[in-house]
């Protein structure tokens, strides 16, 4: 996402943000952030907010920087900075549901990239424009199959660009259903350039950094057939594209961002999840091998400052995501998120270099309508300081009993060692919503029958933005009610995947026997997004799609959703990420 640091060459920053789309998920996942000892940073200054015009509904997932006065942000909304203020311009496709720019390269103030996907008769396909100095062209793309788009574009100078995204797979790609994607800029025109695939089934490419013209990084995820996602990091040396081995954790694992200084100090950053626990992941290249570093909070600390990362020195790394983490070549820790008055919660989605001590971090914040408004931060010298973060704690009484069961849940032993805690959060894995799911002692009762398990969280919130998690379990044991005649008693399993996901989804779930089944997708409110199947299924293994519609076959916009399944008097759900 970034050029060498220090080098002069442009700047880009660009993730995938899997936690913050609207209010409910900044609510609940998106400021998760978790920090280790804060003592002893050093920080060179501090992050501020700095005013976008006409920012509602203009919510930013990228941004780049050739200097002080030359920075482009866009996803919703297309901005540009002078070095005084953020301006709207104008550019083909922008507002329309055909044309979604997903990240920026800003190399001289009269050269710039925009890459992205335009939907061409009902087929998404590739998006090339440019800066001339005036307005913004597009440009011939060397990639026009369906099912295939651009993520993320950076440039060493203005004849030496790179674009990684995914296509549609198919022979002689091991049948993949998509496949890696990188083009190369000459100064002239782009050219696809052959990369490698690691699996059977399905590829992104996320972010690329680039270092020199024959020192290029790429980072995603891969899955094979039954299979998790897999960290994917791929490494163009002048002449090729390799697969370089990653680390991962058990589960689902996810790159969305890199950055790099030289060529053995490469940072990249995502997250795993393992069904119950949230991972950071930090990665990084030290010439040889790719290590997992321990991120704020350590490795089980849920993502809140893993979504993007730029690398300004060894010594000076940043991470965004709901909240900021800084590398001081020592250890990660947090600071304090940037003051944003009217806003309920804020996502950072990408990180620029400007110069020392000089960048751009920007993404969304929410209204109290649920309005996502574009969102700049700025790093500028001066009040720089670590934020340690709170500590959360979460009891269940009864933790176990038949149902229907009333538990009281507790935070008792919640703090913030240096500030206060202003916000309490409950999950109580059912996939209800109750207004009290924001008391620090909620009483909440399950409706259902056993044998189930329910996984229940807490997050506390500090003055300062930063977010930790607590978990605890409720067992519903077998009661006096009975499962009727053919139905299912319990489910085996239930996985969605690719989670996140942009498009389709496939919903797998295993059925011990015959019975009546309702598969149904619910948003983050509780409300009802469409019934994805209601019929009688008979044991094993059952593979469904869901194409990403609502129920009026509208796409059903970016955020969290529930994939709930009903089988008899059993219940189960998973959460489901649409992301763009």
């Amino acid at each position: 996402m970034a050029s060498v640091a220090g080098s002069g060459e442009p700047t880009n920053g660009r993730m995938r943000d899997v936690r913050g789309f609207n209010k409910c998920l900044i609510a609940s996942l998106a400021l998760v952030a978790w920090v280790g000892a804060a003592e002893g940073q050093s920080l060179c200054g501090s992050w501020n907010a700095v005013s976008m015009p006409a920012a509602a509904g203009h919510g930013l997932a990228a941004v780049s920087a050739s200097s002080a006065t030359d920075a482009w942000a866009v996803w919703r909304g297309l901005y540009h900075w002078d070095g005084t203020d953020w301006s709207l311009v104008s550019a083909p496709g922008l507002g329309t549901q055909d044309t979604v720019f997903q990240a920026v390269a800003a190399v001289i103030p009269t050269t710039a990239w925009i890459v992205g996907t335009a939907t061409r008769y009902g087929n998404t396909q590739t998006l090339f424009e440019r800066w001339n100095g005036s307005a913004w062209l597009v440009v011939p793309s060397p990639v026009v199959t369906g099912g295939s788009g651009f993520d993320a574009v950076t440039a060493l100078n203005a004849n030496d660009a790179w674009a990684v995204g995914y296509r549609a797979g198919g022979l002689p790609e091991f049948q993949a259903t998509t496949v890696t994607l990188t083009a190369h800029w000459d100064g002239t025109s782009w050219t696809r350039i052959p990369s490698p695939n690691i699996s059977n089934r399905s590829h992104a490419l996320m972010d690329v950094a680039a270092i020199a013209s024959n020192d290029v990084w790429a980072v995603g995820y891969y899955r094979n057939m039954t299979e998790n996602y897999q960290t994917l990091i791929l490494h163009w040396n002048g002449s090729s594209w390799s697969i370089t081995p990653s680390p991962n954790y058990p589960g689902l694992n996810h790159l969305y961002g890199v950055s790099a200084t030289a060529s053995n100090d490469v940072w990249a950053v995502g997250d795993a999840w393992d069904g119950v626990i949230s991972r950071q992941i930090f990665l990084h290249w030290d010439g040889s091998t790719w290590s997992l570093i321990t991120g704020p909070g350590g490795p089980t600390a849920c993502v809140g400052c893993s979504g993007d990362v730029l690398a300004m020195g060894p010594d000076d790394v940043w991470a965004v995501g709901g909240t900021i983490g800084h590398w001081d070549g020592t250890e990660w820790t947090v600071v304090p998120n940037p003051d944003v008055p009217g806003s309920t919660g804020i996502s950072m989605r990408a990180l620029a270099k400007i110069g020392a001590c000089d960048a751009w971090t920007v993404g969304s914040s929410f209204g109290a309508d649920g309005s996502d408004n574009a969102l700049a931060v700025r790093l500028s010298a001066g009040g720089g300081t670590a934020n340690e973060i709170p500590i959360a704690m979460a009891s269940a009484d009864p933790g176990s009993g038949p149902g229907p069961l009333q538990v009281q849940f507790s935070s008792a032993g919640s703090h913030d060692p240096d500030g206060s805690i202003v916000s309490w959060l409950w999950n109580f894995g059912d996939s209800s919503y109750p207004a009290n799911r924001t008391d620090p002692n909620p009483i909440h009762t399950y409706l259902q029958t056993g044998p189930l398990s329910y996984q229940v969280s807490l997050q506390v919130t500090d003055n300062d933005g930063a977010v930790t998690e607590a978990s605890t379990q409720v067992l519903i044991t077998p009661g006096t009610a009975s499962v009727g005649p053919g139905a299912v008693a319990d489910l085996l399993a239930l996985r969605v995947s690719p989670n996140p996901s942009r498009g389709s989804s496939v919903i797998t779930l295993t059925l011990p026997a015959t019975g009546m089944v309702r598969v149904t997708i619910l948003d983050v409110s509780g409300r009802k997004v469409r019934d994805v199947q209601s019929a009688v299924m008979e044991p094993g293994e059952h593979l469904l799609r869901w194409d990403g519609l609502d129920a009026e076959g509208r796409p059903a916009g970016d955020g969290m959703y529930f994939v709930t399944v009903t089988a008899g008097q059993s219940r189960v759900s998973t959460q489901l990420l649409r992301i763009r």
